[in-house]
């Protein structure tokens, strides 16, 4: 008897593994960059436009003009005061001659005699011009001053103080000035160009 015998059974192969398609490589891109922007659009966010201002004029051009024109200012008030107080001193001069006490600087007289020589300048002339009332009394009572005795000296001209004073000792402001009643004054001097205009009020209370 022929006994058949199944043929042994190899074990099973494993299965081949097939291969696994790896999955694509996403590729890495590169981190996206800033949005473009347009030339003119970086700078202005890179540097704030500067506001418009008008640039102001330099200080050095404006400082020594005007400290030239102050300067010039207190030059000629000195000047003019200076030449107020010589007029004053060659009055008193010629009073002490004449035997009558110096006069006294009044400021209301002054302001009196400074608004008469404004006068003189204006109209070019000693002579009162419309407008202003002939009588110095009235205009030194409106400044409150009372007075008993009061007179007014005046000149037009190119003429310097040491000028004016000789010309009113030769004239008939002499016995004006030689008025012993006279205690104070107020000297006025006005200056335009090569012109001056003088006054002296003269009053006593």
């Amino acid at each position: 008897i022929t006994v058949y015998r199944a043929p042994e059974k190899e074990p099973d192969a494993a299965p081949p593994v097939r291969p696994t398609a790896a999955a694509p490589a996403v590729p890495r891109l590169p981190a996206s960059p800033a949005p473009a922007t347009s030339p003119g659009a970086r700078k202005t966010a890179a540097t704030p436009a500067p506001a418009r201002t008008s640039a102001p004029a330099p200080a050095s051009a404006r400082t020594p003009s005007a400290a030239a024109t102050s300067a010039e200012a207190e030059s000629e008030a000195e000047s003019e005061a200076a030449s107020r107080d010589e007029l004053l001193d060659r009055t008193n001069t010629l009073r002490a001659r004449g035997g009558c006490a110096p006069l006294r600087t009044d400021p209301r007289l002054t302001r009196v005699a400074q608004s008469d020589a404004h006068a003189v300048a204006a109209h070019g002339t000693v002579d009162p011009p419309d407008g202003r009332t002939a009588d110095v009394g009235e205009r030194v009572t409106a400044a409150g001053y009372a007075w008993t005795s009061v007179g007014e000296a005046a000149a037009y001209g190119d003429k310097d103080a040491a000028a004016v004073a000789r010309e009113w000792a030769e004239d008939r402001m002499r016995q004006l000035l030689l008025d012993c009643r006279f205690t104070d004054v107020g000297v006025g001097l006005v200056v335009s160009g090569s012109e001056r205009a003088w006054t002296e009020v003269l009053a006593g209370p």
